[in-house]
Order: structure tokens, then sequence, then C-alpha cells
């Protein structure tokens, strides 16, 4: 059933004015009559990029005023020592940062290098280190039972060492130890570049042209960043060698022996601890407004700081101005079925997010999506609709002004007649259904499937071979199946049938026993028929 706008709506009319009148003059002397200040907590973040390398100060002046209810700092820390930071009020502190407490499942290793690091612990072996027809086995580790590299797995931060022995090489028969020597090299894997160093007998590194730079062949090397050009990634590799003199005094060596290289891995990294949003003492706060706060850093052993940023929240005093409605909502003209949209920004003025409301109107619906009002029209309402909408800072509100909206019919599609088609016209000889040439089938009224058929006066009936009826077209173009409609149909069937064929004898359409139709085409339903 068709609604439409009637003495109903009118009478309507004067009840919706008046509301909003009454609303607009509570909105008006409430917005009047008080000016209301609301506290705010806000966000902010101060970027301050501020390097630490020492036990000091940093007077941190604030980019927004406000009463200070939080603090916290982004940064990164070295993990070769502590360090503290504290937020200075009055005399008073609050510690913001211990990096000694952050939980180990929040510290990120961030490696300052652009080599991968090797995976594992393993070593890495230029040669065997052994072989039955050597007769230096050569045995290269990680120094146990030192100070230094205490897990013995090659890795150290940059401050550390690595140290490695050949003190249990073996020899397969005896020899004179002092005329030992062990040549080592050092080979960087971030550049590939290497320097060679020797311990032991002077005359035995002299033969590997070297000198000799600590007195035992069996001394430990020690592996420090930045020492025979290692970087943070490197493989440290050892040869064990035996020479002897001629005892003729002509400086040529009488017996040489040296062992297979063997080497291994040494890695140096920068660790820091990452920090997001540190706050030990500061997460709440309740401090005066001021300027400037001061940070307190103290610094132990080789650790250094860095803070990105600062994260704050403050308590600012803001006045609350009610919501304004700045001009005119527009009356709009919008077709059954179909919706419009409106920026509500263009017509409402406020600091704060508003949400908006509105009257409920018989025929249309308002939904709101942001600042935008989309005002749809009821399928089967045609006729004069008013409403109008608020919109509301959660203190204040403002009214629109009264508006229209004017909801008309769908327009009625025609199609254009051709020739040799099926029709069905009434008693005044109106066609309200027919079937073109290209099997499209086009009725004045609607198509209810799945009916019960009950003839009417002056309709077209189809039956089956039982003489039941199965199909209806009344004197409206309305059609009645027993069946369904089947659209872009191969017309694929040998039973009895009701058929509808082209001028070239083919066929476009037909119902079937069952009272389905099937169309070569599509079905338009309320069409005029010309």
């Amino acid at each position: 059933m068709r609604i439409t706008g009637g003495k109903k709506a009118e009478s309507n009319m004067l009840f919706i004015a008046l509301l909003v009148a009454a609303a607009v003059a509570i909105s008006y002397f409430l917005g009047s009559a008080i000016t209301a200040y609301v506290v705010k907590e806000l966000s902010y973040s101060d970027d301050i990029n501020l390097a630490v390398a020492a036990s000091s100060e940093y007077e941190w002046s604030l980019q927004n005023k406000g009463r200070l209810k939080s603090l916290r700092i982004d940064g990164i820390a070295t993990s070769f020592g502590n360090v503290k930071v504290y937020l200075e009020n009055d005399g008073a502190r609050y510690l913001v940062l211990d990096s000694s407490q952050i939980n180990a499942s929040q510290v990120q290793k961030i490696i300052e290098t652009g080599v991968k690091q090797p995976e594992g612990n393993e070593t890495e072996v230029k040669s065997p280190e052994e072989n039955a027809e050597d007769k230096i086995g050569i045995r290269l580790k990680y120094n146990e039972n030192s100070e230094y590299d205490t897990d013995n797995d090659g890795a150290e931060s940059i401050y550390g060492v690595v140290d490695l022995s050949v003190q249990e090489t073996s020899f397969s028969q005896e020899v004179n130890k002092s005329n030992l020597c062990t040549r080592w090299e050092a080979v960087s894997l971030e550049d590939l570049s290497s320097v060679q160093s020797c311990h032991g007998n002077e005359d035995c590194c002299g033969f590997v042209n070297l000198e000799a730079k600590r007195e035992g062949w069996a001394e430990p090397y020690y592996a420090t960043f930045g020492n025979d050009n290692i970087g943070h990634r490197n493989t440290i590799s050892a040869q064990v060698i035996y020479t002897e003199f001629n005892t003729t005094g002509d400086e040529k060596y009488a017996n040489t022996a040296s062992s297979r290289w063997a080497g291994l891995n040494a890695s140096f990294d920068e660790y820091y601890l990452q920090f997001p949003d540190a706050c030990m003492e500061t997460c709440r706060l309740n401090l005066e407004n001021k300027s400037s706060y001061r940070l307190v850093f103290e610094i132990e052993g080789n650790a250094t700081l860095t803070i990105k940023r600062i994260n704050y929240e403050i308590d600012v005093n803001i006045v609350n101005n009610p919501p304004e409605n700045t001009q005119a909502l527009p009356n709009l003209s919008i077709e059954e079925g179909k919706s419009a949209r409106i920026d509500l920004g263009d017509y409402f003025n406020d600091d704060d997010q508003l949400a908006y409301d509105y009257y409920i109107s018989e025929g249309i619906d308002i939904t709101f999506d942001g600042n935008d009002a989309v005002i749809s029209a009821k399928e089967g309402f045609a006729g004069v609709a008013q409403t109008f909408i608020t919109a509301n800072d959660s203190e204040y509100f403002a009214v629109s002004n009264l508006f229209t909206i004017n909801v008309t019919e769908k327009p009625e599609k025609t199609a254009v007649k051709p020739s040799n088609i099926f029709a069905v016209v009434d008693k005044e000889g109106k066609t309200v259904a027919w079937i073109d040439e290209g099997g499209n089938a086009y009725f004045t009224g609607a198509i209810n499937d799945n009916a019960v058929i009950i003839p009417s006066p002056n309709s077209f009936v189809i039956q089956d071979s039982l003489h039941q009826n199965i199909a209806l077209i009344d004197s409206d173009g309305d059609i009645y199946l027993k069946g369904s409609v089947e659209e872009d149909s191969l017309l694929e069937y040998s039973g009895r049938r009701f058929e509808v064929r082209s001028g070239a004898n083919a066929a476009v359409a037909f119902i079937d026993e069952s009272g389905n139709l099937r169309l070569k085409g599509k079905t338009h339903e309320k069409y005029i028929l010309e």
C-alpha cells in the first residue's frame, strides 16, 4: 500500500514546528547562561633526540603547558653498565627508568652492523685439525677457565675480549718447544681484510716474515674490537710452526714443520636495550602546571643513553562553547527508494566531536556517517516529510531549522513496441503484457510466482493438459504463475507447453506444464506498453 502525505501529515507539521521552537529556546538559554570550562587530559610527544654519555641533568621545556599527569620516555641504552633517569620537581625525584630493571622479555637486541650474525656457536675450520701424517696436530679452542668470554662461544660486546688458545696442540715426536711459534690471522668478514701476527720464537716468526709479538708460542690470542682490524664478524685462524737452524751458523733452516690452519669465529656486537614508553614512578602523576621540569641522569660503567622522545599527558582547562547551527538546512526532493547525503559540517560548528540525531518522521530514515547525514526515502512512500537534526557535544546541543523532504514516486518505465510480438490486451484494447522477438517479457503490473491461480474477469488464463490453471495475466498487467520465472533460458523442454515464437519461427518463450515461464530474454515489471 502506498503511503502519501495528507491531513495527518499536515497536522504533524505544526507539532514538529513547536518541538523545534522549544528545542532552539532550550539550547539558546543553556548556551547563553553558562560558560563552561572542562578539564581535558591531552596526550603529547616532544621529540628531543638527546644523547647522554655521562651523569648529567637536562632542563625539559614542555611544548604544551598544563598540569603534568604522566611522563614516559622512548629510547635506547647500551647494556654495558646501568642507566637511571629521574624527573625532578621542587626537590622531589620520580624514577622514570632503571635499565637494570627492564624485563628481559622486553629487551630488544639491536646489532649495529650490516653483516649477518652467524647462527649458533659452531666453529669454522679451514682444514682438518689433525692428520696421522702430520707432525703437528693443531687444536684451536676458545680459552677455557679465563676471565674473558666466559661462556666460550666467541661472542662478546665491542668492549669485551674473545681469547683463543692452541695449548692442546699435539706433536708426533719430541720437539724443542722453544723453537715453536704460532702464526695468527684475523680476517674481518665485513671487508675480507686480514692481519697476521706471531707468538713464540723470533726466528720461527721470521721464517714466515713476521715479528714475534709474544714470547710463548702457546700464549692465548686476545681478539678485541678494532685490534688487528677486527670488526663485528671475524674468523680467527692459527697455524703452529716448528723451525731449527743449521749448526753451521749460515742462518739457514735445517728442519721445519707446520700444522694445518684451524679457525674459529669471533663476533663483537653493540647491544642496546630498547625501552618504549618507560615509566616507573611517573606513569601517573599530578604535578602543578609548570613550563619546564628537570631530568636527572645517573650513568654507571660504559653505558650510554639516547632519549628519542618524551610522551606526556597534561590536564588543560578548556572553554566548552555550545555547538552552533550556522545556516539553515535546505529542503530536499528525493525519489522513493533513493537517498541524499548532506555534509552537516557546513551547517553546524563546534570544536568538539558532535553526535547527531533527528526527529523521526514518517516515510524517511536518516543515518549518520561522521558529519554526513544520509537521508533515505522509504519504498512505497510518496509525499512530504518534515524533520529537524540536533548536534550534541555531550554537554550542549544545537537544533537545526525544520526542513522538508518531498518524496516523489518512481517514474514508470516505458517500452517501445516492436513488431512480431505476443500481446495481451484488456477489453479497452490497451496492451497490458507482451513478449518481443528477443524473448523479453513486459508487464504493466507485477510478477507473482508460486501463486494460486484464480481467474478474474477479463483475464488471460493458461491451463495444463488436465485443464488446471497454471498461469494468468489480468487486466492490470499482473502475471500469476503456478511455478516461477527462468530468464536467459536455453528453452530445453520436451513436454507440452504454451509457446511463443518469433517471426523466424524460433521459440523465444513458453509456459510449461508446471506453470514456469521460461524466457530467452529478461522480465520487466511496471512498464507502460505503447
